[in-house]
């Protein structure tokens, strides 16, 4: 859980540390909700990645977003070895792309992220509605 709590002080205070607690609790509970990829280095959590996931008619495959990712102190090479995890596991589920979400606020956070992931901007719009 200093992970998450490390995640949402990065995020400028817009995400509330208990939404992110819930969704590991989810998470662990049900994989319906996600998964996790956990970087470690001598045996500590030091990086973390949190995904959703979307069937798509239209591609005939899952969609994975990206609904949270930490490194400690930001390593390029924390991102990078959960990057490899990820490509396996998308290679194994049958993934046919990554995506974001994000707050603009938060776009100084993501930026070196999306370089890593080679995200590109997307031609979809998305349009919401909040029933909370």
């Amino acid at each position: 859980m200093a992970l998450i709590e490390l995640n949402c002080a990065e995020l400028s205070g817009t995400v509330p540390v208990d939404n992110f607690k819930k969704v590991a609790e989810y998470v662990l509970t049900d994989p319906d909700y996600g998964f996790f990829i956990i970087a470690r280095e001598d045996e500590q959590a030091v990086g973390l990645m949190y995904f959703s996931h979307e069937w798509s008619d239209w591609r005939n495959g899952l969609f994975f977003w990206l609904q949270t990712a930490y490194a400690k102190d930001n390593k390029e090479e924390v991102h990078k070895e959960m990057l490899k995890h990820l490509e396996a596991y998308s290679t194994e589920k049958g993934c046919v792309g990554y995506r974001l979400c994000s707050e603009k606020a938060n776009s100084d956070y993501w930026a070196p992220i999306i370089g890593r992931m080679e995200l590109s901007h997307s031609h979809y719009y998305i349009y919401h509605v909040d029933t909370v």
